[in-house]
């Protein structure tokens, strides 16, 4: 079999899918047999090449490498990519779909694996990534893969703010830079870049990401651990939600409307939140967190430490705001995403 059917098999079997310990087996088998094919390219994938942008660090090629293994991720963008491609295909039946993937790392995760499903002729796709050495490893894939009737081209270049040609429209855009609580990494800042440029019935994959701010006992939540058994059954079995924990409200969600630049403070660029009283009582939920959850298309969705990227994020513990009356959550984008809050008096 060529590394072109085996690729269609890897994939079709992640499609078929119909729980999250089947979505662990095949995403598991696709990353094996990826991961094979790349040892035995001679481009080698950079540890050393993270890079500053505006509004975050971009991944070294080597750890944008890793994010294949987070395998309930991989499966549900996967299955959502897949859906949306179909959906543009039908809509569109006469020309080709125009994709643009950002930040596609070394090995095209989110696209490479379903093109075997597709005809050629349907897909116009564009690679962008800010690391050369992503970008020739991808290169050296595609032809290992045999996929070289696709059109693809590949640009080095700054996501956050790369224009595409006036002459292309973009049908559908991916992006997943993004790491727990939209920390550290530039989901935003390409998100806000980018989906400006889609066309008016274009697909932003992930459609949304959700924010929400939950209080509870952080040490009692489920946490997706990075280490060999993090997907084991047992395991995932085990990660039940605190019982106790109390979700207060929605805080943001990032679409491709860009509504939520209307929540933006225009003095400082950051998000801020409605101001919080203290609670009387917060001995069953100390601790003030924000929560994750993506849709990524239709019926695919990632919940709360189902993967590394939507693992909770604990801001602060309610004893540590001890006097006080009230409180604001903070999100700072615009350079190095993170949280803070403000006490108010």
């Amino acid at each position: 079999m060529s590394n072109f059917q085996e690729l269609a098999r890897l994939s079709s079997a992640i499609l078929a899918s119909e729980n999250v310990y089947t979505e662990v087996e095949t995403a598991k088998a696709l990353s094996e047999f990826i991961h094979s094919v790349q040892s035995k390219l001679t481009q080698y994938v950079q540890k050393d090449n993270e890079t500053k942008v505006s509004g975050g660090i971009a991944l070294s090629s080597y750890d944008a490498a890793l994010c294949l293994d987070d395998y309930i991720r991989t499966a549900r963008f996967l299955k959502g990519t897949h859906a949306a491609i179909r959906q543009m295909i039908q809509s569109q039946a006469s020309s080709a779909v125009n994709i643009l993937y950002a930040g596609c790392g070394p090995l095209g995760t989110l696209l490479l694996p379903l093109l075997p499903l597709f005809d050629s002729r349907q897909l116009d796709c564009v690679l962008l990534d800010i690391n050369a050495s992503s970008l020739e490893s991808v290169q050296k894939l595609l032809n290992a893969l045999g996929l070289q009737a696709y059109s693809i081209k590949t640009i080095e270049t700054d996501a956050t703010t790369y224009r595409k040609p006036e002459n292309w429209p973009m049908n559908l855009l991916i992006t997943e830079t993004m790491f727990r609580a939209l920390v550290r990494e530039p989901q935003v800042s390409v998100t806000i870049n980018l989906a400006g440029q889609l066309e008016p019935n274009g697909i932003l994959i992930p459609e949304s990401i959700n924010m929400d701010m939950v209080y509870t006992t952080f040490g009692d939540e489920p946490y997706l651990r990075n280490d060999l058994h993090a997907f084991d059954r047992g395991r995932i079995e085990a990660m039940t939600p605190y019982p106790n924990r109390q979700v207060k409200n929605r805080l943001f969600s990032i679409n491709k409307e860009l509504d939520f630049l209307k929540q933006v403070d225009q003095q400082s660029g950051d998000f801020r939140y409605t101001v919080h009283e203290m609670p009387v009582s917060f001995d069953l939920w100390p601790d003030i967190c924000v929560f994750t959850q993506i849709h990524i298309y239709g019926e695919q969705h990632l919940e709360s430490a189902e993967s590394y990227i939507t693992n909770p994020f604990c801001i602060t513990n309610f004893y540590n705001l001890a006097g006080c009356k009230s409180f604001e959550l903070v999100y700072h984008f615009r350079d190095l995403p993170n949280w803070s809050h403000v006490i108010k008096q």
